[in-house]
Order: structure tokens, then sequence, then C-alpha cells
């Protein structure tokens, strides 16, 4: 095989899978690219490269990337371990190492990279914050700083087998609710200060029922998936649908923190993964961006904050006279092609290295 093969089998985009929800990929890459834009501005804000908001600070409206993510991974998990019926498609163990294949080895090769780019940039790192990012832990400052989105991600998880894949479903509505009533009881009694307020924060966080919220959906879309509509307007819809939770989350000036909005916020998402569930399946050249960017949605996410600290260094101190349009595009191009590369030059390969790894035997499943 010549190197332009290899590099073309590298970059091959995979045939979709007859699980595979078209609308839902869309999301992901969507979703991902808000975060980007997020990260663009916030980061051009800081003292160290241009000391100012562009736009106002509009694009960091673009966190709500993060909640759509969430109500998502609700979605997703009941769409790939549940069946028609309600009942769990697989056991808890194995759902815990598809999920550790999936996400924690890339993670690792991320903060190993993150840490070697902080040495080479600065002679050192914050130890602590890197070893509570490798092991997940849910208290303090993380580095990378996008690391603190997968302390709930895999809290969720672990509630997710313990209860619903345990037989347990009401235990599983019972922590989803937990938030209304902590921030009921917070209201009553005043803020918690007693023994382990970061604790009691971090279990019973309002975010928690965007995932709730998730599932929801995911109950319904399984046990109606045969007769779902599928039609012309569903990706346009699925668009216009991410455009609305970001006006949404820009209108009311979202707060995680506040149990009303994030309701209000996940009813919308629920509504844009609604529509995304009925759109065909993708062709064209949109159609296989649409796919490429979902695919690679886990890696922009990881890896983009090193891409547009690297960008704005440069050009703050070279390039101070760029307008902020053209700066915040080109730093949002390269860093989403850069996680695009590196998810096919990367991630994909340590993830098929570490399911090899985990399953043996290729185990069949969605």
């Amino acid at each position: 095989m010549s190197l332009v093969q290899r590099i073309r089998a590298v970059f091959e985009l995979k045939p979709a899978s007859r699980h595979e929800l078209a609308g839902i990929q869309y999301v992901r890459g969507l979703a991902a690219l808000m975060v980007v834009l997020d990260h663009v501005s916030s980061m051009m804000s800081e003292a160290k490269y241009y000391g100012r908001h562009p736009f106002g600070a509009v694009l960091e409206t673009g966190a709500v990337g993060v909640d759509l993510f969430f109500t998502l991974s609700g979605f997703i998990i009941v769409y790939i371990a549940v069946d028609a019926g309600w009942a769990p498609t697989l056991g808890a163990w194995v759902f815990f190492k598809r999920r550790f294949a999936r996400i924690v080895p890339f993670l690792w090769v991320v903060i190993v990279g993150y840490a070697l780019l902080r040495v080479g940039g600065r002679g050192t790192f914050p130890v602590l914050e890197y070893v509570r990012a490798a092991v997940i832990w849910p208290f303090g400052v993380v580095a990378p700083s996008p690391v603190w989105t997968l302390r709930h991600e895999v809290l969720f998880y672990g509630v997710f087998a313990l209860t619903f894949l345990s037989g347990r479903r009401w235990l599983l509505a019972a922590w989803a609710l937990a938030p209304l009533a902590w921030a009921a009881f917070q209201r009553l009694f005043g803020p918690y200060v007693g023994l382990g307020p970061d604790i009691a924060f971090f279990l019973f966080n309002p975010i928690d029922l965007l995932f709730g919220l998730g599932v929801v959906l995911g109950l319904i879309y399984v046990r109606r998936r045969e007769t779902w509509p599928s039609a012309a307007w569903a990706a346009p819809a699925t668009v216009a649908g991410v455009a609305a939770v970001f006006a949404l989350a820009w209108a009311m000036a979202y707060q995680r923190d506040v149990p009303w909005q994030v309701i209000v916020l996940g009813l919308v998402c629920c509504a844009t993964l609604a529509a995304a569930c009925a759109a065909w399946p993708p062709t064209g050249l949109i159609g296989d961006l649409g796919r490429r960017l979902g695919d690679a949605s886990y890696c922009i996410y990881l890896t983009h904050t090193a891409f547009v600290s690297a960008i704005l260094g440069l050009a703050s101190r070279h390039a101070r006279g760029l307008p902020d349009a053209v700066l915040i595009a080109a730093t949002f191009l390269i860093a989403t092609l850069g996680g695009l590369i590196l998810h096919y030059a990367a991630e994909r390969p340590i993830v098929a290295w570490s399911q090899r790894l985990l399953f043996p035997r290729r185990i069949e499943g969605r």
C-alpha cells in the first residue's frame, strides 16, 4: 500500500451502521462547534491575549453546547442499552467497559499531550489538576478544563448502570429529579453549609435534569422507533433547533444552577433531538461533513483549547491588528480541523485498540 493509500485509509469515512442516527451525528458536531466558538471568544478576553470580549461576548453563549451534549448523552445511553420493551440489552459490566474504552484511554493521551505542551511553554504544569482530570475526580480544578463535563457524564453512567440496568428504574428517576428537591430544600432552609457541600452540589446538580430529560426522550424513541417519522424537513429542523437552543440561552442569560432554566432549555434540546431522529441518512458533501463532525465531536471538544491557545498566542504577538471576525473565523476553523485530524490519526485507532483489548471476542451491539 502506497503512502497516499495509507493516508486515505486513515481518513476514510466509515459506512453508516444500521444503528446510526444521522441527525444525532449532526447535533453532536454542531454542539462541539458551539463550544469551540465559546472558548475562542472567552479566551480572547484573557489579558494575556487580547483582553476584550468580541461582539459583546455573544459567542460565549456557545457554552450551551455542553448542555446539549448532556441531554444527548441521556438519549444515546438509552438508545444503545434498552430495547423497545424498556428492558436492558447490556449488563452493567459490559456497559461500563464499553464506556471506558470509548472515553478514557483517549482522554489519558490528551491529558499527557496538554501536560507536555504546558511544560514546553511554561516549564511546569499543575500536577494535581492533571491527576484529577486523569481519574475524573469529582471535586477541585481540573486541567485541561473541558474535563469538568466528564465528571457529570461518568456520574450519569454509574447511576444509569446501577439503577436502570440493574432493574431499579425508579432510582434513576429519583436521582434525575433530586435537583428539584435539593433546590426546594435550599430555598426553605438556606444554602447548605454542613459536611460535604461540594458532594451535595455534585450529586444533585441541576444539570442532572438534562440527563433525565434525555432518558425520557430515549425511552419514547425506542418504544416508537418503528413508527417514528422520517422526512426531508427533519435535517433543517435539527439545525434550526440547535440555533433555537443558542438563542434561548442568550435571551434568558442561561445559568446552569437555576433549575427552571435548565428544564426549559432541556425541553428545547429534546425537541431538537426528536427532529434529529427523523433526519434521513446523510448523502453528499454536507451529509459526509456532518457525519465526520459528529464522529470527531469528542476529540474536537477535548483538544480545541490547545489549538485556540496557540493561535491566539501567535496572533496577539505577531498579528494584533487582525479584525476580530477574521481572527475568530481563522481560530475556529483551525481548531476544528485540528480536532478532525486528531480524531482520525489518534482517537479512532486508540478507541479501536481499547475495544480489542477489553473485548477480545467482538460483542455485537449498537
